[in-house]
This record gives C-alpha cells, sequence and structure tokens, in this order.
C-alpha cells in the first residue's frame, strides 16, 4: 500500500472499525448495532463528533499564521448539532442562500466568519447579509 494511501486508512481508522473478536462495525468504539437498536427513526446518520473535530484541527493546522477563514460549506450538511459543534470549534460557514444564512446566524455563527457565496442573490438577501455584516463574494 502506497504512503499516502496508508496515512489515508490510518486516519479514516479512528471513525470506523470492525472487531476481529465478534465481527461487529464500531464508530468511534461504539457497537453501531447497539446504535441502531437504541434509535426509533430509521434511517438515521451517524457521525463522529471526533471526527469532524480531527478534520478540522487538520485544516486549521495546516494554515496556521495565514490570514484565514476555514469555511464549512452549509448545503453539505444543516445538521443544527454539527454546526454548533463547527462553531464552538471556531469554524465559519459558507452560504448561498438567505434560509441557510439564518440557520447560521440561529447557530450561533459569527456573522464575520460567514461568507454569502454564489449566483442568483434576492435583494433582500443580499440587505440581510449586508445588515448582519456578513462576507459577500
Amino acid at each position: 500500500m502506497p504512503v499516502a494511501a496508508a496515512t489515508a486508512a490510518n486516519k479514516f481508522h479512528h471513525y470506523f472499525t470492525k472487531s476481529d473478536d465478534d465481527g461487529f462495525l464500531r464508530c468511534e468504539g461504539v457497537k453501531v448495532q447497539d446504535v441502531i437498536d437504541s434509535v426509533d427513526k430509521r434511517p438515521f446518520y451517524l457521525y463522529s463528533k471526533p471526527q469532524i473535530t480531527r478534520n478540522f484541527d487538520a485544516y486549521h493546522e495546516a494554515l496556521i499564521g495565514l490570514q484565514s477563514i476555514i469555511g464549512y460549506a452549509f448545503k453539505a450538511n444543516n445538521n443544527l448539532k454539527i454546526l454548533e459543534h463547527l462553531r464552538q470549534l471556531g469554524c465559519g460557514v459558507v452560504l448561498v442562500s438567505e434560509n441557510e444564512l439564518r440557520l447560521a446566524l440561529r447557530a450561533g455563527f459569527d456573522p464575520t466568519k460567514c461568507i454569502f457565496n454564489g449566483n442568483g442573490k434576492l435583494l433582500e438577501d443580499l440587505v440581510l447579509a449586508a445588515k448582519e455584516r456578513v462576507f459577500v463574494c
């Protein structure tokens, strides 16, 4: 296995593992079957908070010394708990709509770490972004 692939596999290994002892898939040491058995609504999404933190930390470390904003693409996942966690880590967000902007503000993001991007913006979207001091590009 090439070094880059081995390194990537090692980083992924933190998140999901399959036990050689019992054959069960685990996420951060927790048996996924136990999670499945404990939730009423299916399908569901299973996230690793420590892995999200590790991913953010890797970007943060790579950008030390540079004036930058790590902007999470809001459209990738607008789960409020994940957004709040990313905000607590110091992350900003990249937004493309008024609804995303409103949810980002609800999640407590610093408006100066919000980037309102894309074309086709309505005047009222731009006015809201300007009032909130959001960077528009």
